[in-house]
């Protein structure tokens, strides 16, 4: 029933159904975090695939988005502290390390050659440095406050403040709940696993320095998913009260209604088709002669539009001489009034330098 619940939320979230509608280095941190919280779950039930599945994960994982370098402490720290004495066969750890180290030579060698780009980057992301004076506590306050500002998202795409305290005293009661000493069974021992990839993201991101972008915490999702149906299930099967029961029925057929409808009436502005248009846009215009292109736009947002010129043999130059094509993205990006929109998209030329 959890299962059920859980893959019910994920299924028609509309924050989330929309976010994967769009291109994203982000798109796979759910997909990578919930398998490494399987494979630590595995490595505890003592199955031997777990720590396999763990290395994949982890190695795999570092070549989609900096935010999943995080799964290395949060997994560090389970085997250490959270799974009690994990067996892990000695065989297994070397073969597991060598499948980790092979995932992530693409990366190694790509670093040597480039003068550690990759490297440098992920550094400067962990520890990328702020105006002025730092204060911990503070940057905790903001790390809590942009955590429940994502996670009450994933049931409520447009934000409701009034849903910020009852999600951060939820937070704080399941924490309450699941550490408690009173609570030694192997079912808490489970749900510990779970929370910690709430927890320590939140205490990582409390000694990041820059604005925290709400997506950072997409790797919290799955498990606060996990949780929130968790808890949802065994309230209503504890509750024998009919009009309790009736009143849980109609929080989830109203979940439901609302992020249905949203699905179903919003629209993608960044779609493929709106890339295309533009693509297509620019090559009528450029009347089959070579064309220069630029790109002002949010950070990636340029993404996908050098293979669709490849793939339609545009014929693009650096010489000066030819016109210029400049794409927006997002089409309002810092003021800018495009001559044409596709979309989200928008596009200023041909212009002649």
């Amino acid at each position: 029933r959890v299962g059920l619940l859980a893959s019910l939320i994920y299924a028609i979230s509309s924050y989330l159904v929309q976010f994967d509608r769009m291109v994203s280095s982000a798109n796979l941190v759910m997909m990578i975090s919930l398998f490494v919280l399987l494979a630590l779950w595995a490595i505890k039930e003592e199955k031997k695939w777990g720590i396999y599945l763990l290395s994949f994960s982890l190695g795999f994982g570092l070549h989609n988005h900096f935010s999943l370098a995080f799964l290395l402490p949060i997994a560090l720290f389970a085997l250490l502290f959270v799974i009690p004495k994990p067996k892990i066969p000695r065989r297994s750890l070397v073969f597991s390390s060598v499948i980790f180290f092979l995932l992530l030579l693409p990366f190694l060698i790509f670093d040597l050659r480039h003068g550690f780009l990759n490297s440098k980057a992920l550094l400067h992301f962990l520890v990328k440095p702020g105006e002025g004076a730092f204060d911990p506590f503070v940057g905790f306050l903001e790390a809590i406050k942009v955590a429940v500002w994502s996670l009450k998202g994933i049931f409520l795409m447009k934000q409701f403040p009034l849903l910020d305290l009852p999600i951060f005293i939820f937070l704080i009661w399941v924490g309450r709940q699941i550490f408690s000493k009173k609570r030694r069974t192997k079912e808490a021992a489970d749900l510990r696993l779970i929370f910690l990839f709430i927890v320590l993201p939140i205490l990582a991101f409390s000694l990041y320095r820059q604005h925290i972008p709400n997506y950072y915490f997409m790797i919290s999702f799955p498990a606060f998913i996990i949780i929130t149906s968790y808890y949802f299930i065994n309230f209503l099967e504890k509750n024998r009260n009919r009009k309790v029961r009736a009143l849980l029925f109609l929080l989830i057929v109203l979940f439901s209604f609302i992020n249905l409808k949203q699905n179903y009436t919003a629209a993608n502005s960044l779609s493929l088709k709106n890339k295309r248009g533009v693509v297509r846009f620019i090559l009528d215009k450029s009347e089959g002669k070579p064309f220069r292109v630029s790109y002002t736009t949010a950070l990636s947002f340029e993404n996908g539009f050098p293979y669709l010129f490849w793939f339609y043999k545009a014929k693009i130059t650096a010489d000066e001489k030819s016109p210029i094509f400049t794409i927006v993205v997002p089409k309002n990006f810092q003021g800018i009034v495009p001559w044409v929109s596709f979309g989200g998209f928008g596009v200023i030329g041909p212009r002649y330098d």
